[in-house]
């Protein structure tokens, strides 16, 4: 007879507490079904407790550790009990017990039961409520025990009844995604229920259980999952806390119609009057019931037909041969799954044409091109390509296999087929696949290939894992928060080598459901959390089908950030009686994200502003409305406030408009913002808006009263811009009038100097530019003749040397042209101050009267005077200019003019003087037996010459 000390457990097991010398005796098990009884017997016996003589005893009494002492209960509830004890610890090694023996029995009951333990406390499980209980605790060693132990008497406490657990639980599907879920209360309440807890999940998947708090005893679950089974069980609640679970009912929702049309859709042509149409079925989440067949619809692509050709097919199959068709047609193809309760949506259409002529089956087809295998444990996975021979008709493959021959099992497969998996084989295997094309004639030549099936895992026991231990929550910052954690079943090193995870679960106090994370480490950041918010954090472990239960919670919460939101609700109210005080008042921010320290209100009478121009009027601490004193009646006030905390100030709130009264208590209140008040009161350029009505403080309507605002219309702005820019212009005008005018003087200037250039010289050219007087070159003569006078020598090489200065920097290309032994002279006869160019020309001229040379015709003409070589043949008449001692040079070296700047750019053109040629070889002064005065006069004239014609070219480029 079963007792509370004798027990059955797991249904085989025979478990007797408090072993006494009558419980030894003969056991039988015996075992009974339809066909007979089977009986099995076992023979228990009790030791005798060996008994000591007197000198065993007192030898032995003497090594026997001391009991134990202060034996309390340290904690009493109503099923367990707490002991702790003392023993001295002034003992010698020999007398260090080994452990202690804790017997417990019913009070007046003579079985007694044991827990051996060694350490100074014990819990004692299993205990009934209000029930006295006689405990004793004795010590051993290795010499004995020690049986000196007074024991003491505990009554457990009274049990706090919580219910049992529901009964009659019934589920009942009422539609697609919704259950209903009866049940009947516990029976024998004594105390009354104060609400029920209904715990479902999806059976399918079982990732979580969802729960909610029911106070009837039936409710309806919705938002569920269609043709999907969930499992219920109900849980009562009474004032002490939750009761026993009720045992789990299961209940599957209505099916409907596939939520999504089949995969993988494809057809092609198998002959010129067939097409193979191939699928897969929905997926398993979107099935919504049983697939009780497929519906293919077709139609030629040109004809556009609106119904087409529809047939059906079992929910088995997946692809079907259209028949009957046209050749050389295009046909437009999808594919309906149905259910119970209808057609699903349709796949979008496959489009393919069928052949012109059929392929040639008067042969067997070819070998595959490749064949792949991929092994697992119990499956292998086969992949092909089709034979390089396309004209072949092709009606399907047959997939051999065997442990270490082929051909051992085969399965056809459709012509169409690529991938096949073959199923149920042994583990640690050698299997030979083969493959090989078929049609009407025959079978092609096969393929082989060789793969081991992989070893079978072990599979880990069931038993539940340990959950992890020492989580910390570490705060990083306002949003962060560091989680680390150990597990025990990892060892010391701590290094994961599985392929277990974690996953930890967190939350706050007022959210109904957590918040999952997963991890492959022993750590995991937490962000995007909640500023200032308490969080509770949990890990639990998983690997493989195992998991283990929820760790102890940790708390923690994160830091304060500065204010994300404004405060709301700023409304300013005017005191009765007192037009220059307002009140203004306000709701704290919606995240304030800490402890809000103070409020910043700002006001000002000019909304363009900076935030640094505006009045600041602080409050402290988490006061909600504040008196702004002092204030200008019948004046428009701008306000606005922000939150602050210990980290920082939080945003703007949006700008509140109020007028102050008038002196005689009228008007003021709130005027309500523009919408683009915004941009305005942050304008560079202050403009003028219209605010709209302005509610007073009787009710009426009225326009706010002016002032305050300070802003430059709009029309002056323009204005200002339109006079800026016609002084731009007046400026501008008065700078060309200026600049013309004096090119207009400037040339009237030059017109003046040319005419009076023009009296002086009627025959000067007008084309020709004026010749440049500052040349730095030097002419060299050759000295031939010595009939001179030193005197005479000199004056010729200062005028030779103007004549060389003249020739070589002349701007006008005639000027160039002319022989290295021109020189500037006077005219016979002309006793003026004209000038021109006096060119040596040969004694007898040529018919035209052009230039003629001193020397003879096959003379080359130099560039420089200095170049000149005297001829060896010709006439031996030359000018005495020709001939001149080397004191020529040194006269010629030292009248170099200095270098004159460029003229400027405004001067006009100059008017060049004629040009008259004379002919030196026939002038008096080449005769070579001259006399001195004759020279000395005309070298005197020349040096008058040079002079006017230097200071006419200095006044004309002085302009």
């Amino acid at each position: 007879m079963m007792d509370d000390y004798v027990q059955m457990t797991e249904g085989r097991n025979l478990r007797i507490l408090g072993v006494m010398k009558s419980d030894q005796g003969m056991y039988q098990c015996t075992a009974t079904n339809a066909v007979g009884m089977i009986q099995a017997v076992a023979q228990l016996a009790i030791n005798e407790r060996k008994i000591l003589d007197e000198d065993q005893l007192s030898t032995s009494n003497s090594l026997l550790p001391p009991p134990a002492t202060d034996i309390t209960a340290a904690y009493m509830s109503s099923r367990f009990v707490t002991l702790a004890w003392q023993y001295s610890n002034e003992l010698q090694e020999t007398m260090e017990p080994l452990g202690f023996l804790v017997y417990w029995k019913e009070k007046d009951s003579v079985r007694e039961r044991v827990l051996n333990t060694s350490s100074i406390e014990a819990s004692i499980q299993d205990l009934k409520p209000s029930t006295k209980y006689d405990i004793r605790v004795i010590t051993y060693n290795a010499y004995g025990i020690n049986n000196d132990s007074m024991p003491i008497a505990v009554e457990t406490n009274a049990e706090d009844f919580v219910p049992a657990s529901p009964v009659n639980v019934l589920a009942t599907a009422s539609s697609t995604t919704s259950v209903d879920v009866s049940w009947t209360p516990p029976p024998n309440l004594s105390d009354p229920i104060t609400h029920y807890k209904l715990y479902y999940y999806n059976i399918n998947d079982g990732a979580f259980e969802f729960d909610t708090n029911v106070t009837e005893t039936r409710y309806t679950v919705t938002g569920l999952l269609k043709f999907s089974r969930y499992g219920f069980r109900i849980v009562a609640f009474n004032k002490n806390g939750p009761g026993v679970s009720s045992d789990e009912v299961t209940c599957r929702t209505f099916s409907d119609v596939p939520s999504q049309p089949p995969q993988n859709v494809s057809a092609e042509a198998a002959s010129s009057t067939s097409i193979v149409v191939t699928w897969e079925p929905p997926p398993d989440g979107s099935q919504n019931g049983i697939i009780t067949g497929y519906k293919i619809r077709y139609k030629q692509k040109l004809r556009g037909e609106r119904s087409g050709n529809t047939v059906t097919t079992d929910g088995n199959l997946h692809f079907m041969e259209l028949t009957g068709l046209d050749r050389n047609t295009e046909y437009m193809i999808r594919v309906q799954a149905l259910t119970v309760n209808g057609s699903g949506p349709a796949s979008s259409w496959a489009i393919t044409e069928t052949f012109l002529h059929d392929l040639d089956e008067t042969s067997v087809p070819g070998q595959p091109t490749s064949l792949r295998v991929r092994a697992f444990t119990n499956s292998i996975a086969v992949s092909w390509t089709p034979p390089v021979e396309q004209d072949i008709m092709i009606r399907g493959y047959i997939l051999g296999y065997g442990i270490g021959i082929p051909d051992v099992y085969s399965q056809i497969l459709d012509a169409k087929m690529r991938y096949h998996t073959i199923k149920l084989l042994k583990p640690s295997s050698e299997y030979v696949i083969s493959l090989k094309a078929f049609n009407n004639v025959g079978e092609g030549v096969p393929i082989y290939e060789t793969t081991y099936t992989r070893e079978e895992a072990t599979p880990e026991p069931h038993s539940p894992m340990m959950p992890p231990v020492a989580l910390k929550a570490i705060v990083l910052s306002s949003t962060t928060i560091l989680l680390t954690w150990s597990d025990n079943t990892l060892g010391q090193s701590q290094r994961i080598t599985d392929n277990r995870y974690y996953t930890v679960r967190y939350g706050t106090k007022v959210q109904t459901k957590y918040k999952m994370m997963n991890s492959t480490d022993l750590n995991l950041h937490v962000e995007e959390l909640r500023p200032d918010t308490e969080y509770e954090f949990s890990v639990r472990v998983t690997k493989s089908n195992r998991q283990s239960t929820w760790s102890l919670s940790v708390f923690n919460r994160t830091k304060e950030s500065v204010p994300t939101s404004s405060p709301r609700d700023l409304t300013p109210v005017a005191m009765e009686g007192k037009i220059t005080t307002i009140i203004l008042n306000w709701q704290p921010p919606r995240h304030p994200n800490g402890q809000i320290t103070g409020y910043l209100i700002f006001y000002t009478t000019d909304a363009t502003e900076p935030d640094s121009e505006w009045v600041l009027e602080e409050v402290r601490g988490d006061r909600l409305s504040v008196t702004i004193r002092d204030l200008t009646p019948e004046t428009t006030y701008y306000f606005r406030i922000r939150a602050r905390n210990s980290v920082g100030q939080g945003p703007m709130s949006p700008t509140v408009i109020f007028q102050t009264s008038s002196l005689d208590g009228t008007g003021g209140g709130i005027i309500e913002t523009p919408d683009d008040f915004g941009s305005l009161n942050r304008s560079p350029v202050r403009s003028t808006w219209s605010y709209g009505r302005l509610q007073n403080n009787k009710g009426s309507t009225e326009p706010p009263a002016s002032g305050g605002s300070g802003m430059i219309s709009s029309v002056v702005l323009w204005i200002i811009i339109g006079c800026l820019g016609g002084v731009m212009v007046v400026v501008l005008v008065i700078a060309v009038a200026v600049f013309f005018c004096r090119r207009k003087a400037m040339a009237k200037k030059m017109i003046k100097q040319d005419k009076l250039s023009e009296q002086k010289s009627k025959f000067v050219p007008r084309d020709l530019n004026p010749p440049d007087l500052w040349s730095h070159e030097t002419t060299e003569l050759t000295h031939n003749d010595k009939e001179f006078s030193e005197e005479a020598l000199d004056e010729i090489g200062e005028q030779i040397s103007g004549i060389k200065r003249y020739n070589t920097h002349s701007t006008d290309s005639r000027f160039r042209s002319m022989s290295p032994c021109s020189i500037p002279m006077v005219s016979p006869g002309d006793k003026s101050s004209y000038y021109g160019i006096v060119k040596f020309l040969p004694r007898d001229p040529d018919e035209t009267g052009s230039v003629r040379t001193c020397s003879s015709s096959n003379s080359t003409p130099r560039v420089n005077a200095g170049d000149i070589t005297q001829s060896s043949t010709g006439r031996s008449s030359k000018h005495p200019l020709l001939n001149v001692t080397g004191s020529l040079k040194k006269s010629a070296a030292t009248l170099q003019s200095p270098v004159r700047p460029v003229p400027p750019v405004l001067c006009l053109p100059l008017r060049t003087p004629d040009i008259t040629t004379v002919d030196l070889c026939s002038h008096p002064l080449a005769s070579k037996h001259g006399s001195a005065e004759e020279l000395s006069a005309e070298m005197a004239s020349l040096e008058g010459l040079m002079k006017d014609l230097t200071a006419i070219t200095q006044e004309q480029f002085d302009c």
